[in-house]
Order: C-alpha cells, then sequence, then structure tokens
C-alpha cells in the first residue's frame, strides 16, 4: 500500500464512521465501497467526498505545503461545493470513465477550480461500467474511482425498501435484484447469496427481525480491484 492508498483507507474510515446508517448495510474498505448507501442524491462513490486528511493541530501537511486555518476553511468550502456538484451530476445515470473525466473537468473549471486535479484509479476502474467521483479538498483533486451508477443505485433502494414489506426467499430476491439490474443495462450482472455482515442501526431492529424470519434483504455491493461489482442478498 503506497502513501495515497493508506491515506484513502484512512479517509473511509473516518467518513464511514461519520455517516448516518442507511437502511441498508454497508460496507467501506480500502478497495471496496458498497453501494446503495444513503437515502440521499449522490453515489456511494461521492460518499468518499467527506474525507479527511488527518490534522495536526491547526495545520495539514499536504505535498510538503502547510495549509493555513484560511487555506482549511476554502479548501473545505470547495469540497462541498464539488461534492454538491458532481454528486447532481452523477445522481442518476452511469457515467463511463471518457465521459465523465470530461465531464468532472468541465464541472471543476466552471466552479473555478482549474487548479483542481483529476486522479484516476486506472487499476482499480480499468473494468468499472460506470465510475464516480470522491472530492478531497485538502488534496485540492478528485478521486475516480468504480459506481455501480446512479440509475442501479436508485433502483437498489427502492428493491431494498420492497423487499422489506413482503417475505421472498433468497433465490426470489435474487432473481429480483438481477432482473431489474438486466432491465437497466447490467446484462452480466453477478448477484449472490451470503450472509449480511453489517445492520442498520435505526430500524427498530426491523431489519433482523425480516431475517429471523426467514425474508431474503438487500445486503448491498461492492467492487473488486477491477471494478467489477457484485450485488448480495441475504438471510438469516
Amino acid at each position: 500500500m503506497n502513501d495515497f492508498d493508506a491515506r484513502l483507507a484512512s479517509r473511509l474510515e473516518r467518513l464511514d464512521a461519520a455517516v448516518p446508517t442507511p437502511r441498508q448495510p454497508r460496507l467501506a474498505s480500502p478497495g471496496r465501497i458498497e453501494g446503495s448507501r444513503r437515502r440521499r442524491r449522490v453515489l456511494v462513490l461521492l460518499a468518499a467526498a467527506a474525507l479527511f486528511l488527518a490534522s495536526a493541530g491547526a495545520f495539514v501537511a499536504t505535498g510538503g505545503h502547510i495549509r493555513t486555518p484560511a487555506e482549511i476553511a476554502k479548501d473545505d468550502a470547495d469540497e462541498a461545493r464539488v461534492f454538491a456538484d458532481l454528486g447532481a451530476l452523477t445522481s442518476d445515470r452511469c457515467l463511463s470513465l471518457p465521459d465523465a473525466t470530461k465531464l468532472f473537468r468541465e464541472h471543476l473549471d466552471a466552479l473555478g477550480l482549474r487548479s483542481w486535479t483529476l486522479h484516476i484509479l486506472y487499476d482499480q476502474v480499468r473494468e468499472a461500467r460506470c465510475v464516480g467521483a470522491a472530492p478531497v479538498g485538502a488534496d485540492r483533486e478528485v478521486v475516480v474511482l468504480p459506481s455501480m451508477g446512479g440509475d442501479v443505485d436508485k433502483a437498489l433502494v427502492a428493491i431494498s425498501a420492497d423487499l422489506m414489506t413482503r417475505c421472498l426467499t433468497a433465490k426470489e430476491a435474487s432473481v429480483l435484484v438481477r432482473s431489474t439490474l438486466v432491465g437497466l443495462g447490467r446484462t452480466d450482472a453477478n448477484v449472490q447469496v451470503r450472509a449480511a455482515w453489517a445492520f442498520p442501526a435505526d430500524d427498530g431492529g426491523a431489519f433482523v427481525k425480516h431475517m429471523a424470519d426467514g425474508c431474503a434483504v438487500y445486503s448491498g455491493a461492492q467492487f473488486d480491484n477491477a471494478g467489477r461489482y457484485t450485488w448480495f442478498v441475504s438471510t438469516h
């Protein structure tokens, strides 16, 4: 793991602790990010935009430069602007790497952030159908990472809610998830059954009870080192 990977992993860990738990389970690790983590417009990918570099007192060292409190405040404000702008841009569609990098650059320039760079994790996105953006104000860059696509994310949020209203077997739920993905153009969708590895904290135990009753739930997604997604359903 290089220095950038270590900083990115640290930011992901901080974000995972800060973001309110969604209705679906979530997973965050250096190479994987679970989809459908929110009840908000932005992609799971953009969740990484809230990540921060570790600070020492009122100063942060970035690329050999010690940022002043004023610079830190400006970088944080710029990050929030980029987060909102690119979040809206990717909230309901799947952007390929060429399309995304072109649009991200145009939007950064339009925001007056021509000095910001795009950091593309080429190895991790080499087989990704869609990509998303994770703005990092401390580095004044946008990290381009794999994404399941805003259209898929929205559909799976709806499926997750639907599965909580009825009792389907794991096989039936898998068919539902896969047919939805195929309908959105993910004809090679990989849907698997596995034990749930995280649970919502704000549903009063309904998620756990639903599985205990023998009913399947949508339990998230993750991408591999090449950016290929796998989606999961779970039962008790």
